[in-house]
């Protein structure tokens, strides 16, 4: 069964990290920042960026780089923090997710969503909602709840 249902598009922001295409649903896209100072805090996950001023609020940032589980990448000029809206129990959690750069709203319909394969090498990825062919590339449709965990969350509640 898919995840998508209805007839109408949905719209998603598309994002680089590497030499892939992500996308994640534009309901939980805040805002998107220029990369900028981050605060690191010690003992935390080596995902977890550290956090920034957000206008008078804590914004905790991750790498989504290493949260995906690959290698880390020094900031371009390019780079930008993505503000996502993250649903925690029954919470909205505001998170940053640094990106290599964030490319543009694209709409797809529901038919044009694939399922990701099923085998076991892919299996892990549990994030990957769908995969939709733009132009020439292949694009992931992310489950931002399902990339931050819980786990993830609860880590910083003594910043938050």
């Amino acid at each position: 069964m898919s995840h998508w249902e209805g007839e109408e598009k949905e719209s998603f922001l598309t994002f680089t990290l590497g030499d892939e295409q992500f996308a994640a649903s534009i309901h939980q896209v805040r805002e998107i920042l220029e990369m900028q100072a981050i605060t690191r805090i010690p003992g935390s996950s080596p995902f977890a960026r550290g956090i920034l001023n957000l206008r008078g609020n804590i914004l905790p940032v991750f790498d989504t780089h290493l949260k995906f589980g690959l290698e880390a990448k020094a900031p371009t000029s390019n780079t930008r923090i993505i503000v996502l809206e993250i649903k925690h129990n029954s919470e909205i959690l505001h998170v940053g997710a640094i990106v290599d750069s964030a490319r543009e709203v694209v709409q797809f319909s529901p038919k044009s969503i694939q399922n990701p394969p099923s085998m076991d090498d892919y299996k892990k990825a549990i994030f990957i909602l769908g995969i939709v062919k733009l132009e020439d590339d292949f694009v992931m449709l992310v489950d931002l709840n399902k990339v931050f965990s819980a786990s993830d969350v609860e880590n910083l509640s003594p910043i938050l």
